[in-house]
């Protein structure tokens, strides 16, 4: 009798990879974040929704690279197998850790702005003015220079896609175990 586990087993243990980056995806396109810029009358106020894609640029390529493993999952045994699921709990711990991270109002009004990468300085990490999740308002000044309020209501979206990170390792961890 052979130890290769059943097709089905592995059916299974690829659909829960796929699950959890597919959960991501979407996650990320959601709008985790709203900036409502308030410009002096006759001016018109002006509002904005930030995806998470913008919030967490690193979450979608590594949910991507996690649906490009299962095809490794597919085309290796033994060993190799082995060192596939390791790639894939790291695709999910590092999808994990780039979600938890503090997300500022700077960072907010950086996605906003158009630039790449978290912003720095006043308002960024843990600094007063940060918005850690949930749903919390935060007074920003933006690059127009009129006063704007910064809502981060990522909540529901940012535990989805904690889920979904939460699902690719553990499909990982079961590769790792399961692999022959």
């Amino acid at each position: 009798t052979s130890s290769r586990p059943p097709r089905r087993e592995l059916l299974g243990i690829l659909l829960l990879a796929a699950a959890g980056a597919g959960l991501v995806l979407l996650a990320m396109r959601q709008g985790w974040a709203h900036v409502r810029i308030e410009a002096p009358r006759p001016l018109p106020t002006s509002a904005a929704t930030v995806s998470g894609e913008n919030l967490v640029p690193a979450a979608s390529p590594l949910a991507i690279a996690a649906l490009a493993g299962l095809t490794a999952v597919l085309a290796t045994r033994r060993m190799l197998r082995r060192i596939v699921g390791l790639v894939l709990v790291i695709f999910g711990a590092g999808i994990a850790l780039a979600v938890g991270v503090s997300i500022s109002a700077a960072d907010i009004l950086a996605a906003v702005s158009g630039s790449a990468g978290p912003a720095t300085g006043a308002g960024a990490g843990n600094a007063p003015g940060s918005v850690t999740g949930g749903t919390q308002n935060t007074t920003i000044a933006p690059v127009t220079g009129f006063p704007g309020h910064a809502t981060l209501a990522a909540l529901p979206w940012r535990g989805a896609a904690l889920v979904g990170a939460l699902l690719v390792v553990a499909a990982g961890v079961l590769v790792m175990w399961r692999a022959d």
